[in-house]
């Protein structure tokens, strides 16, 4: 080979090297600017008082079944428990979508079990759409058993956007987990017994360059208080701890 091939190849090469240097330098531009408007959710950490409250009350239980949220009053508790979420990313998050998802016939059959166990007058029966605990031959309280999708417009950045968005808990699984707790403290079941069932939490949402993202949540819930009834016309009440471990 000539020299002058020589010096042809090696501008070439050269050519070549620099092209792919520019090519890498654009994707990773490309790279940091879509990172600057990717949003990021996340899920907080949420602690409930479970206890008699409002609706407990209103509808004569047989267990606790207000969820409060720590630092409010029982005066002010919803009729549902809420998770908290918050967007840690740096771009918004729009057309959310919310899905829970938990294995609802499996609980249903361990709070039946443990209401024969300790020989409850209720149990609880799916019917049509509703979770219903039944006593005495008739419904008194149903929870909405098709109520686990949720949805909203839009959600900022935690900059912007501190206290993020709440999502309701499904009422059928507030329903479950309250009977559930209620029936382990009659049957005396200790606090390594007790398996507060988990929820996972799926997230769906697009950025502002129309990007579809996709999340899923894994919650777990811990007992941190237990009050036992103090007679068999008393109700226990729980302090319980959810945190997103997946």
């Amino acid at each position: 080979m000539t020299t002058g091939e020589w010096i042809s190849l090696s501008s070439g090469i050269g050519a070549m090297s620099a092209a792919l240097v520019a090519l890498f330098t654009l994707l990773e531009l490309s790279r940091q600017r879509k990172s600057t408007y990717k949003p990021d959710l996340c899920v907080l950490k949420n602690r409930f008082n479970i206890k008699l409250g409002l609706v407990g009350k209103m509808s004569s239980l047989p267990f606790a079944i207000d969820w409060v949220p720590q630092g409010l009053s029982q005066l002010e508790t919803a009729t549902w428990a809420t998770i908290h979420i918050v967007n840690v990313g740096f771009g918004v998050a729009k057309e959310v979508k919310a899905k829970w998802k938990f294995d609802s016939n499996t609980i249903i059959d361990e709070v039946n079990n443990l209401a024969q166990q300790t020989f409850q007058t209720f149990f609880l029966v799916e019917k049509d759409s509703f979770l219903s605990i039944m006593s005495e031959g008739k419904g008194v309280y149903s929870a909405n058993n098709k109520m686990d999708y949720f949805q909203f417009e839009y959600l900022l950045p935690i900059a912007n956007q501190p206290n993020g968005h709440d999502i309701f808990l499904p009422p059928s699984y507030v329903l479950l987990v309250s009977a559930y707790l209620s029936l382990c403290a009659k049957a005396k079941r200790s606090f390594s017994e007790i398996k507060v069932p988990a929820i996972e939490l799926e997230l769906s949402y697009a950025d502002i360059g129309k990007e579809k993202h996709n999340s899923k949540h894994k919650l777990e819930g811990n007992i941190t208080v237990m009050t036992q009834p103090v007679d068999d016309e008393s109700l226990a009440h729980f302090e319980v701890e959810y945190v997103e471990i997946a």
